[in-house]
């Protein structure tokens, strides 16, 4: 089955994609998990992490659908992350680089074909400035910290 991989970067704009995602009174009549009618989606409720509930770090997505041809995973970037050995840098879950050393988690999830990912959260501008409610489609669009932002000595 081929994979669709929705990524989002913070856990804050998780929360709020998956609880739109669920909340009857706003989402779409497709995706209203609560009716008994058939739907465009299949829950696979032992994988539904609404809210987290592993340890920081675990390589799991927050939510798997399924339909026929494909299997959606919804992935929390700062969920999945190693945690930081001090928690004095405020910004750890913010640079890039961080990210990138633990983005393998997604891929080794399953060795099913990837075959989209779509990409959205407060990253999606390489600025100073934030630009939140960036959404990315694409192959090539990872953007990475800008240089004055980031303590790795490296960039």
């Amino acid at each position: 089955m081929k994979r669709v991989l929705i990524i989002i970067n913070r856990a804050f704009e998780a929360d709020a994609a998956l609880s739109a995602i669920f909340d009857p009174t706003i989402c779409h009549p497709d995706l209203d998990f609560g009716k008994k009618r058939a739907r465009v989606f299949d829950l696979i409720k032992e994988e539904l992490r609404y809210p987290w509930d592993f340890e920081q770090g675990a390589g799991r997505p927050r939510v798997v659908l399924k339909t026929k041809n494909y299997r959606y995973e919804i992935w929390c970037i700062q969920n999945i992350m190693t945690p930081p050995t001090d928690n004095s840098d405020s910004m750890y879950y913010s640079y890039s680089y961080q990210k990138v050393a633990d983005f393998p988690k997604i891929l080794a999830y399953s060795s099913d074909p990837v075959a989209m990912v779509v990409a959205f959260g407060t990253a999606g501008c390489p600025t100073e400035v934030s630009k939140n409610g960036g959404l990315v489609i694409g192959s090539n669009a990872f953007i990475y910290d800008v240089p004055t932002l980031s303590p790795d000595p490296n960039k």
